[in-house]
């Protein structure tokens, strides 16, 4: 709180971000916790301040695939935050908020969460539901690979078209490997579906795709 209130947000987040996942701390002190890693996360990360790093000055010629690979942080997220389309490129001489990579997930089976971290630094949590097909085993994985509108094979052969509703994966996958993936959600359904495997709401996986890229670590845990 001493951080805070002198406006060392970046160093609050730090701090905090120590304990998230500290058995220690009692229901309401990890209440308290969250609210605020909520709070600082959007600040920090997510505004267009520039709390994380200074100020990205773009030169004539850059583009925002090499300003993400110097930073190990997809485009995608970079150009959201300072209010672009990734299709729209910085203009030359304006300023950026960078983030310094890479984004990772830790995904709790026991609290249904999946987390999202940036180097240390917690970046947002969301609640997420669990299939049978696979069913998430604890471990830590690799992102292999992304796709959008895929179509969904089942463990027992079962194939539903990207373009269905009762697609489980909702228009967004991030392979795991060995089975494991995180995905949206169907369109259809009004509850929990025991297809698929670690399933997000359409906004969320939207979210989550986004800062996830190929190489990403995750980890999943009891």
């Amino acid at each position: 709180m001493d951080q805070i209130k002198e406006g060392d947000l970046k160093k609050a987040l730090a701090t905090l971000s120590l304990f998230y996942n500290a058995p220690e701390l009692t229901n309401t002190q990890r209440t308290d916790l969250m609210d605020l890693l909520d709070a600082l996360a959007r600040e920090v990360v997510f505004s267009q301040r520039h709390l994380m790093d200074f100020a990205f000055v773009v030169a004539a010629g850059d583009t925002w695939e090499q300003i993400s690979r110097q930073y190990d942080v997809p485009a995608e997220i970079l150009a959201r935050i300072k209010g672009l389309d990734p299709s729209q490129q910085p203009s030359p001489g304006s300023s950026l908020k960078v983030v310094p990579g890479p984004f990772r997930a830790e995904v709790d089976l026991a609290r249904n969460e999946l987390t999202v971290f940036v180097g240390d630094f917690y970046a947002g949590r969301y609640p997420c539901t669990f299939g049978q097909e696979p069913v998430p085993e604890p471990g830590v994985y690799q992102v292999q690979k992304k796709a959008l509108d895929r179509n969904y094979y089942g463990l027992q052969g079962a194939s539903i078209p990207a373009s269905d509703p009762e697609n489980p994966y909702g228009g967004f996958w991030i392979d795991l490997g060995n089975s494991p993936c995180i995905h949206g959600s169907s369109k259809s359904e009004s509850s929990p579906s025991q297809l698929g495997c670690i399933s997000l709401s359409p906004l969320d996986a939207n979210d989550v795709f986004g800062m996830l890229v190929v190489g990403s670590q995750v980890t999943i845990r009891r």
